[in-house]
């Protein structure tokens, strides 16, 4: 014998099934407590600024990087003696420095300082390349120098960082971030 059963829809009583490729966000633009609005506000705030500030460090690093190559890449004349050969002086030096940099390089915010030394030993206590005001010190120089001599090179570039308005990280001063390349060298032994 065979139980015939009465024919009733499948889902009788039960909620009906989210149907598929419906949007997500179909949730919330149908909330109407607010209450998914107001967290995702308060979250994505910190989030956007989080991920500005990242993006921000992070283009600040690969301008540390370039001023890296730029001033290694100047140095380089200095110690092969084409630079003396070509009678550099320190606007020519910061402006090869500039041109190396490419795209990142302003010239009112970069400031070089090349010294000359006997011997390692006496590399000490250089003055810094930014006073306490957060502005470039005096007495950066170009010393030329001569086959065989030590030579300290640095550079110092003026950063913007925009994230530090918002009070978090006040930067090196205010709203700029200083960028330092160094390079310390003996020249080749050239006969000029």
């Amino acid at each position: 014998m065979v139980k015939v059963m009465p024919n009733r829809p499948e889902n009788e009583g039960n909620p009906p099934l989210r149907a598929e490729g419906r949007s997500p966000f179909r949730r919330f633009r149908k909330d109407r407590k607010g209450a998914l609005a107001i967290e995702f506000a308060f979250v994505i705030v910190p989030f956007l600024a989080l991920m500005a500030g990242i993006i921000e460090f992070g283009l600040s690093f690969v301008v540390n990087r370039t001023l890296d190559y730029a001033v290694a890449e100047s140095t380089r004349l200095i110690k092969t003696g084409q630079a003396q050969k070509a009678s550099f002086d320190k606007a020519r030096f910061k402006a090869d420095v500039c041109a190396n940099m490419a795209t990142f390089c302003d010239n009112a915010r970069l400031e070089i300082d090349v010294r000359t030394f006997d011997n390692f030993a006496s590399i000490k206590n250089l003055p810094p390349m930014v006073g306490n005001d957060g502005n470039f010190a005096g007495g950066m120089n170009y010393t030329n120098s001569t086959g065989g001599q030590i030579v300290v090179a640095r550079a110092v570039y003026t950063w913007p960082m925009f994230t530090a308005l918002l009070g978090t990280d006040p930067g090196d001063a205010g709203t700029k971030r200083f960028l330092y390349s160094t390079q310390v060298f003996r020249n080749e032994p050239f006969p000029w």
